[in-house]
């Protein structure tokens, strides 16, 4: 973890699947629970992925009609880039990717962090792991007599 003086941010990079991903962020809760939540795979890697969190409210978005839309989230597009709107009752999240899908700006006022540790990163993996020859899948393993078994189920 380093701290840069210029802004103040704080850095914490974590490798999973091969894939490296910096956080920055000024607010040090965020920092503290991703460290908690990551903590075996914190890494001193190259970032592939670099996501920078701002702990502010988003209430309103300029975006038309989104081209993607479940219970939970909305997708759009902006000039190539995708955004994304995961609004929660009076806290609405706004997650913003380059059109590389490798620099992200993440815009939250939700103290528990819950998107940034849960939801948000499987969306990221979904979307960038084919590019590093990966894929995700909802599965369960057991070794037994030395063998590994893999039960693949639907998500």
């Amino acid at each position: 973890m380093s701290v840069s003086n210029e802004n103040k941010q704080t850095e914490l990079k974590f490798a999973v699947g091969n894939i490296c991903l910096s956080i920055k962020t000024k607010h040090p809760d965020i920092i503290r629970k991703i460290k908690t939540h990551y903590n075996d795979f914190i890494s001193n890697q190259t970032p592939d992925l670099h996501i920078e969190v701002e702990y502010k409210n988003i209430l309103t978005l300029r975006r038309k009609t989104p081209f993607l839309e479940t219970r939970s989230w909305k997708v759009y597009k902006e000039k190539g880039c995708l955004v994304f709107n995961f609004p929660r009752r009076n806290i609405s999240t706004i997650v913003q990717l380059n059109k590389k899908l490798n620099r992200i700006k993440f815009y939250t006022k939700d103290p528990s962090c819950q998107l940034l540790l849960y939801l948000f990163p499987e969306i990221l993996f979904s979307l960038v792991l084919p590019k590093y020859y990966g894929l995700m899948l909802h599965a369960c393993g057991v070794i037994h007599r030395g063998k590994g078994y893999l039960f693949i189920a639907a998500d």
